[in-house]
């Protein structure tokens, strides 16, 4: 109880008066004053030991890990230190070595912590932490599967495909997909890398099988991510072409899927999105006629979505005789607005200019969406 009324009365402390024309006090120094503290009540209770272990954690958040792991130590080395607080420590060691990347040590904690009765759910859940952060994909997604998270089972499953094909091992990677499927049908990861297979061998009857039934799958709000894979594809297709100047057979097998791929999205329910990424492989197509009334029906959706505008921006630079210092005021623009980060957590609200599965800040699972309004 003692333990409990320090930890209270350090956590009511006022913060420090702000002076007139100053910022407000640090939130790292309210920290260190909590560490001091702790410090000072260790000292005078050796064998309190929740002070020991709370101590460690704030370490480790300052990042002092050497300080955070010699405590853990010390509390493991007492003779007879109860087996529940072992378990505690082992378990918060491994945390500890975890954060410091050193992979072996915490695997061997989190193992010891489970062996001494530690939460197996607890466990299993940085298992599947430290196997996804070590690059082991297939180890991280047995754990998440042990833990019933169909959704980051697939998502780690896809992760091991990649690293296969990237060794030219498709089939096996397929396999892998396959499998990420039929755990959780609506992966979009899985779908996205069926797609970009699809376009690595030019198959687009592949491709549009694979569309259509992600279609059904994916929840709406990401079905986007399906069109932005397409595109993104055909972009470092077309990269790889010039390179080695065979644009021609490129641009048939291009004009060929992205016809395919709009007659599949006339069939879906109106969506800003699938209008606007619709313009954007028309774009890539090379018919303008087309990517103006995909843009127009975006915006007849969402008058201020801001990427469709720049679009039909551009394109009337494209398709009109205009004054040169209004065509540099329009690149210019065009330019800026490319590092805009498009992407946002609809969980936390972090964005990003990147695709992203799962949240970096609040480590959300698919809770991208893409900013129609910039004021969002």
């Amino acid at each position: 109880m003692a333990f409990f009324r320090a930890l209270q009365s350090l956590f009511r402390k006022q913060p420090s008066p702000v002076l007139s024309g100053e910022g407000a006090r640090p939130a790292y120094r309210d920290t260190l004053s909590v560490i001091s503290d702790l410090s000072r009540l260790v000292r005078n209770d050796p064998e309190a030991v929740d002070v020991y272990l709370a101590l460690g954690n704030l370490f480790r958040a300052q990042g002092d890990i050497e300080r955070a792991v010699l405590i853990r130590e010390s509390l493991i080395a007492r003779q007879n230190l109860n087996i529940r607080f072992t378990a505690r420590a082992y378990f918060e060691l491994g945390q500890d070595y975890h954060r410091a990347g050193v992979v072996d040590r915490a695997l061997s904690s989190f193992r010891e912590a489970a062996r001494l009765g530690y939460s197996r759910d607890a466990v299993t859940a940085e298992l599947a932490e430290l196997f996804a952060s070590a690059g082991d994909f297939e180890r991280a997604a047995e754990e998440y599967g042990k833990m019933k998270h169909s959704l980051a089972q697939a998502h780690y499953l896809v992760l091991r495909s990649r690293e296969l094909t990237n060794v030219g091992n498709v089939s096996l990677a397929e396999k892998f997909l396959k499998r990420a499927l039929k755990i959780y049908p609506g992966s979009i990861e899985a779908w996205s890398a069926h797609l970009r297979m699809g376009i690595l061998e030019k198959s687009t009857h592949k491709i549009c099988a694979h569309l259509e039934r992600a279609f059904v799958r994916v929840a709406p709000s990401l079905r986007f991510l399906l069109l932005d894979a397409i595109l993104d594809s055909l972009t470092a297709l077309e990269t790889a072409h010039r390179a080695q100047n065979t644009e021609a057979g490129s641009d048939s097998f291009v004009q060929e899927l992205v016809t395919a791929v709009i007659s599949i999205l006339e069939k879906q329910e109106p969506h800003i999105l699938v209008h606007y990424y619709g313009a954007l492989l028309l774009r890539q197509a090379g018919d303008i006629d087309g990517v103006d009334i995909w843009l127009a029906k975006a915006l007849v959706v969402q008058p201020n979505f801001w990427a469709a505008r720049l679009q039909s921006l551009a394109l009337s630079v494209q398709k009109h005789e205009l004054p040169p210092v209004v065509v540099l005021q329009v690149h210019y623009l065009a330019e800026e607005l490319k590092y805009i980060r498009r992407f946002t957590c609809t969980v936390c609200g972090f964005r990003e200019n990147r695709i992203f599965y799962r949240c970096r800040r609040c480590s959300s699972w698919h809770s991208l969406a893409f900013r129609i309004s910039l004021q969002q």
